[in-house]
């Protein structure tokens, strides 16, 4: 079991949403229908808490992110 967990490398309990968002200014082009983004944000619960939390991702951190998402996947099937 310690040998799997070693290759999975880390992992990460939450999902990943991606979001397109209007900006609420009646002459911006979101107001047309041609919403800003992609936005992304991983969506988690606060272990300290219990509560559902979220923090806004960089488009660069989201492969690393969905990889370590798919690992804690992989480790909670093989339990």
């Amino acid at each position: 079991m310690k040998e799997k967990l070693y290759r999975l490398g880390d992992l990460s309990l939450g999902s990943i949403q991606k979001r397109m968002l209007t900006c609420g200014d009646p002459n911006c082009r979101c107001a047309r229908g041609e919403k800003h983004g992609p936005y992304y944000y991983f969506t988690y619960t606060d272990p300290e808490t219990g509560e559902p939390a979220q923090i806004s991702l960089q488009e660069s951190e989201v492969r690393d992110l969905r990889k370590r998402i798919e690992n804690y996947q992989v480790f909670k099937e093989d339990l």
